[in-house]
C-alpha cells in the first residue's frame, strides 16, 4: 500500500465496504484536485517567469491564478487531513473514560463535526450567490468559483466525519485509532496481528 492509501475498516461487512468506497472516493477526488491545482500554480508561474524573461513583460492573469486556486489547494489538504484522521484531537478525556463510552463520546463528536460541515456548505452557498456576480478582471471568471472550494471541502468533511463515526462504531480496539495511518505489520487502520 501507499502512504496515501485508504485506512481500512474491519472487514466482513457490507457496510465497511461501503465506508471504504465512500472514503476511497473521498480521498482519490481531494488527492486529484491537489494535484491538478499544484501542477496549474506551476506551470502558471514558470510560464510567467519565462515570458517576463523573455519578453520583460507580465501575463496578468498569472496574478488572478493564485486567488482562484489556492483556496481549493487549501481544502484538499485539509480534506486529505481529515481522512488521515491528522486533525488535532483532544484524547485525554476521552484517554480517563471506559472505552465503550469513549467510543459513543467520539461517534457523538463526528457526528457533531458532520452536522457543522452541512450548515457550513449551506450558508456556504449564500456565499457564492453573492458572489457569482463579481468577475476576476483578467480572466473574467466569478469569483464564486474560488467559494466553490469552501463549500465543496466542507461537503466532503462532512461525509469524512460521517464515515469517521461509522469508523469508530465498527473499529473493535481503540476509537482513537480508528482513522489511524500505517501501523508495523498492518494496514492503514488496522494493527497488526
Amino acid at each position: 500500500m501507499t502512504a496515501l492509501s485508504r485506512p481500512a475498516v474491519r472487514t466482513g461487512s457490507g457496510l465497511a465496504a461501503l465506508v471504504r468506497i465512500i472514503d476511497g472516493t473521498v480521498l482519490l477526488l481531494a488527492q486529484a484536485i491537489g494535484a491538478l491545482v499544484t501542477v496549474a500554480l506551476f506551470v502558471a508561474v514558470m510560464t510567467s517567469v519565462i515570458v517576463r524573461y523573455a519578453t520583460n513583460a507580465s501575463i496578468g492573469w498569472v496574478n488572478e491564478l493564485p486567488d482562484l486556486l489556492f483556496p481549493w489547494l487549501a481544502m484538499a489538504g485539509i480534506v486529505i487531513a481529515a481522512q488521515f484522521g491528522r486533525h488535532i484531537v483532544v484524547e485525554f478525556g476521552i484517554l480517563l473514560m471506559p472505552r465503550a463510552m469513549g467510543r459513543i463520546v467520539l461517534a457523538m463528536v463526528q457526528l457533531l463535526v458532520a452536522a457543522i460541515f452541512v450548515f457550513l456548505a449551506l450558508e456556504g452557498r449564500m456565499v457564492i450567490e453573492v458572489t457569482s456576480a463579481e468577475r476576476f478582471p483578467v480572466l473574467g471568471l466569478p469569483m464564486s468559483f474560488a467559494y466553490l472550494a469552501l463549500v465543496t471541502g466542507c461537503v466532503l468533511i462532512a461525509i469524512t466525519a460521517l464515515t469517521t463515526a461509522l469508523r469508530i462504531a465498527c473499529h473493535a480496539g481503540d476509537p482513537l485509532k480508528a482513522r489511524d495511518g500505517i501501523e508495523p505489520g498492518g494496514q492503514h487502520g488496522e494493527a497488526a496481528s
